[in-house]
């Protein structure tokens, strides 16, 4: 499913990744959650608390 979405989908998924943009407007991107990926470096090492959560689990990064 997730390769025929991607095959007919693709700029739409690009335009959500790449840009933050959803045409539909009904995606709240400001609160997307992200996943931590950089190991060593905890979200409470993030200037401002601008990351909310526990690596390596899903965070939400505050705009």
């Amino acid at each position: 499913p997730v390769t025929s979405t991607l095959r007919y989908f693709r700029h739409e998924y690009e335009a959500h990744i790449l840009n933050r943009h959803c045409a539909a407007g009904v995606c709240d991107l400001d609160q997307m959650p992200v996943l931590a990926l950089v190991a060593g470096h905890p979200t409470s090492d993030h200037p401002g608390g601008s990351v909310n959560g526990d690596t390596p689990a899903p965070a939400t990064v505050r705009q």
